[in-house]
């Protein structure tokens, strides 16, 4: 499954992109846009991304696409890696 969601993915309790330009602009005051504002930023509520992908218990995927067509190839570690390193252990 692939999904592409739009740049800004805002709701209740974000803390990213569109949360710290909301916290500049009440900090300053102001707010600000490139050129004379005619540009397009394409944004969905969180919730309505959410009901748009379709989560399953079993679902078989490859990255042998991806690393063919785009020359990708993961670096991090992987999620049992993670999991043996303790990564999502209470002190997080």
């Amino acid at each position: 499954m692939s999904v592409r969601f739009a740049p800004t993915v805002h709701g209740v309790g974000d803390r990213g992109f569109v949360a710290a330009l909301v916290a500049v602009a009440r900090e300053k005051g102001v707010s600000a846009y490139p050129g004379d504002g005619t540009n397009r930023w394409p944004a969905v509520h969180r919730s309505d991304a959410a009901r748009a992908v379709a989560l399953g218990l079993d679902l078989a995927a490859s990255s042998e696409a991806t690393r063919r067509l785009l020359g990708w190839a993961p670096t991090g570690p992987t999620l049992l890696e993670d999991l043996d390193a303790g990564a999502y252990g209470s002190s997080r």
